[in-house]
């Protein structure tokens, strides 16, 4: 169950803000604005943050911690789309649109969640053209990783699509060494079942293609992992 944190951190919080895209751009005011009508949860491990098909009544920004975002079917099959962390954040879509939440988000770990109510995020972002800009070339990213995750179901077998996917996560990390995820969320993540991401990352470990540490993985050997992928792609 989530915690309310009720201590004063609005000058931590307008700083962070800062750091969001979309808001980068805000003046005081609207900084202040959307400070003061935030509020900020600590969610533990699997507690759910939204759930799909309930009305979007705010967006939520991760401040710390891990969470999943999963897809799901009319028949309850789920698949994660999404890890997300520091900055990332989830229904604002629904909000914008007036709709449900598209997706169901659960803590991976421990996580502090700051809530942003609907009626304030509609507001910020409709009178800012630069944050609409924003949150378009945002939805571009989300579209080019949905290829990215089509691709590595349709593509490769179930070594391939790990070292694919876990290309595609190096990469996106930046400048620090270690990719911050679970083997139980990369599992999740590829689709394909814990024991053989284990399995996989401990051989590859060995052929000094990874480091491990305990929810983290850092790629030593990006060339070798590339050849893992290519050589294990499917034919048609």
């Amino acid at each position: 169950m989530s915690k309310l944190l009720k201590e004063d951190r609005s000058g931590e919080l307008r700083s962070f803000y800062k750091q969001i895209p979309m808001f980068s751009h805000l003046d005081d005011t609207q900084l202040n604005y959307l400070v003061d009508n935030s509020k900020e949860y600590v969610y533990e491990k699997g507690d759910m943050i939204c759930k799909k098909n309930r009305f979007a009544q705010a967006i939520y920004i991760v401040r710390s911690g891990t969470v999943s975002e999963f897809a799901m079917d009319w028949n309850d099959f789920n698949i994660i789309v999404k890890t997300g962390s520091k900055t990332d954040c989830f229904g604002d879509l629904g909000v914008l649109l007036g709709e449900n939440y598209f997706t169901t988000v659960v803590a991976e770990t421990q996580s502090k969640i700051i809530r942003i109510p609907d009626r304030v995020f509609s507001k910020v972002i409709w009178e800012n053209q630069s944050a609409i800009k924003e949150i378009l070339a945002m939805l571009l990213i989300r579209l080019q990783k949905s290829a990215q995750k089509s691709i590595s179901y349709t593509m490769f077998n179930s070594e391939g699509r790990l070292a694919y996917i876990l290309a595609i996560m190096h990469n996106e990390k930046e400048h620090a060494k270690y990719i911050e995820v679970t083997q139980e969320a990369l599992s999740q993540k590829c689709g394909i079942a814990r024991q053989t991401v284990s399995t996989t990352l401990s051989y590859w470990k060995k052929r000094g293609i990874v480091e491990l540490t305990r929810g983290k993985i850092a790629v030593i050997d990006m060339d070798a992992l590339m050849d893992i992928a290519i050589n294990c792609a499917k034919t048609f």
